[in-house]
């Protein structure tokens, strides 16, 4: 999934368009990246059970065109309860 996907995507739960959207825009490389650090404990544990390497750093986008996102990462970022 490429970070233009995952903006579309949030702009979907928001009730925007692309169009409507624009104004966001200028946030969602930023954001994805948060979202891509806050999630380094979930994406290690996913990587270990497969028996890959963990990751020593979150990985990080530098342009929304790049495809770094699996689907499953945005699901469970968004339905993971917040920590206190």
């Amino acid at each position: 999934m490429t970070g233009t996907e995952c903006f579309r995507a949030a702009l979907n739960i928001l009730s925007e368009t692309p169009d409507s959207g624009v104004y966001y825009e200028q946030f969602a490389l930023g954001a994805l990246n948060q979202l891509l650090a806050n999630s380094l404990r979930e994406m290690n544990a996913e990587r270990a059970s497969d028996g890959k390497d963990v990751l020593l750093v979150p990985p990080r986008m530098t342009a929304l065109t790049e495809k770094k996102v699996k689907p499953s990462m945005i699901i469970n970022i968004v339905t993971m309860p917040r920590r206190a």
